[in-house]
C-alpha cells in the first residue's frame, strides 16, 4: 500500500519514562534536552517513577518546576515510616504527585495524553490507567511492594507496574505512535546489589524481575536513551543528586539527538518502518534455511 510509505501528516512521538526508583530524577535531563531541540511529545507514559515525571510533564510542568520538585524531594516525605520491615502507606507518593501536576487532576485535565501502568495484585494482571484521578494512579504504578501499602482504587489493589513492565513502549504503540523513544534509567539491572541491607535487595529483586520485560520493551522502541545511572542508589531519594542524575539524563538525550531527528525526518510512519524490519527479518530466515538444506544436500 503506497499510503504506508510516507506519511502526509505530521508523525505522532510518543516519550516512555520507565521505572529506576530515585534514578528517576534523569528522565529530567532528557525532557530538557528534548525540548531544548524542539521535540515534543503527543503521548507520554510511563511506570512508577516514569509515571511520576510523565504525569508532570504531561500537566506542563516547565523544566524549572521539575528541576525544582527534585531538589527539594526527601525520602521521608515519600516514606514516613521507617520501621522495618512496615511498608508505608503511598500517600507520601500521592502528595508528591499532586504537587508536581498542581492539583487533584484527572487525566482528561493534562496538556497531553497520559498513561501509567500498575499491577492488579489480587490477579495479577497488569492494568494501564488513562483515566480517573492522576496522582491516586501514579501513587499506584510506584507503589514498590514491600516498601509501600498496596494502593486501593475502586476495590481493586494495585503494587508498581515495573513488576511486569517496567518501559511501557507497548502503550505508546497500542496508541499509534509513529516515533517511539523510551528512556531507561536502570539498564544496568540484573547487575544485583552491592549490599544485604533490606531497601536495596527489594531494589534488586524487582530490578532482576524486570530485566525480561524492559527487553522486550526495546522492541517497540525506536530509540532507547541510557543514562549513566548505576553509581547512583534506586532507593535513597537524596536531592543532593538530583542534579547530577538530571545531567546524565540530559547527555545521553544530547547523543540520541541526531539519531531521533532523522527517524523524524524520514517522516515515515511506524507501520511501515516495522514493515520493512519484518521483510528484512523475511530475507535473513529464508538465507538460514536455503543454508540447512544446502547443508543436508552435501552432508547426507
Amino acid at each position: 500500500m503506497n499510503w504506508i510509505k510516507k506519511s502526509k501528516l505530521p508523525l505522532k512521538i510518543g516519550l516512555v519514562f520507565g521505572g529506576g526508583g530515585a534514578r528517576g530524577f534523569g528522565h529530567i535531563g532528557v525532557i530538557k534536552a528534548l525540548e531544548e531541540e524542539g521535540i515534543k511529545a503527543d503521548f507520554v507514559c510511563g511506570t512508577s517513577i516514569g509515571s511520576l515525571i510523565a504525569a508532570a510533564y504531561a500537566s506542563g510542568a516547565t523544566i524549572d518546576e521539575l528541576m525544582e520538585l527534585a531538589s527539594d524531594i526527601k525520602q521521608k516525605d515519600i516514606r514516613p515510616n521507617k520501621i522495618l520491615p512496615t511498608p508505608s502507606s503511598a500517600k507520601g507518593v500521592e502528595a508528591l504527585c499532586l504537587k508536581a501536576i498542581k492539583g487533584d487532576k484527572m487525566f482528561s485535565e493534562l496538556n497531553i495524553p497520559f498513561a501509567c501502568v500498575a499491577v492488579d495484585i489480587n490477579n495479577g494482571q497488569e492494568v494501564v490507567f488513562e483515566s480517573g484521578f492522576v496522582a491516586k494512579c501514579v501513587s499506584a504504578s510506584c507503589c514498590l511492594p514491600g516498601i509501600f501499602e498496596p494502593v486501593e482504587i475502586d476495590g481493586h489493589y494495585y503494587v508498581d507496574g515495573g513488576l511486569l513492565n517496567t518501559i511501557p513502549t507497548d502503550v505508546a504503540f497500542k496508541k499509534h505512535c509513529d516515533v517511539i523513544i523510551s528512556v531507561d534509567i536502570n539498564s544496568t539491572r540484573g547487575s544485583g546489589s552491592k549490599t544485604t541491607k533490606l531497601f536495596d535487595v527489594l531494589g534488586a529483586t524487582i530490578s532482576i524481575m524486570g530485566t525480561t520485560n524492559a527487553n522486550l520493551s526495546y522492541k517497540y522502541a525506536d530509540v532507547v536513551i541510557k543514562p549513566n545511572l548505576e553509581r547512583f542508589s534506586g532507593m535513597k531519594f537524596d536531592s543532593t543528586y538530583s542534579s547530577e542524575m538530571i545531567e546524565e539524563g540530559y547527555a545521553a538525550a544530547k547523543e540520541a539527538i541526531p539519531e531521533i531527528k532523522k527517524i523524524i525526518k524520514e517522516n515515515k510512519p511506524k507501520a511501515y518502518r516495522m514493515k520493512q524490519e519484518i521483510k528484512q527479518k523475511k530475507k535473513e530466515l529464508n538465507k538460514q534455511i536455503k543454508e540447512y538444506w544446502d547443508y543436508r544436500a552435501n552432508n547426507y
